[in-house]
């Protein structure tokens, strides 16, 4: 028992003796210079979605390549919209009641190539594939 608590303490100094040496021969570097603050963007022009019932939304946000919408309304009704534009994904969710039943659909494109209208139109067509509400359906 004595012999092993003795190398287990030989050990155990003789980590720690390589450590403090390690630690003093390092040299720290001098912090790095401050960056001078960037002048902010340009503000960009908001996007108008809308969907053919009556709430129409615009979009803006904070990120120039993400613009995202949400809608809530008292009848538990809500559409969120996010468009990426690094990724060219879009993102679409809807939540509604129907005959008493609760509905949500997801989709995401990729619409990457596509022009605003484009997207407009993918919103719009989805919105008559899942029989939205207020579609006229």
């Amino acid at each position: 028992m004595k012999r092993i608590l003795t190398i287990l303490l030989a050990g155990v100094s003789t980590l720690a003796i390589a450590q403090k040496r390690m630690s003093h021969s390092h040299v720290l570097s001098a912090p790095p210079a401050p960056v001078a603050p960037s002048a902010p963007a340009a503000p960009h022009a908001p996007v108008l979605y809308s969907s053919a019932d009556a709430k129409a939304q615009i979009w803006i946000s904070d990120d120039e390549n993400q613009q995202h919408a949400t809608i809530i309304d008292d009848n538990g009704y809500s559409k969120q919209v996010r468009f990426n534009k690094e990724s060219g994904e879009l993102f679409l969710q809807y939540k509604f009641s129907k005959r008493n039943e609760e509905f949500i659909y997801e989709k995401t494109v990729n619409a990457a190539e596509k022009s605003e209208e484009e997207r407009q139109q993918i919103i719009d067509h989805f919105e008559i594939e899942i029989e939205l509400p207020g579609r006229g359906i």
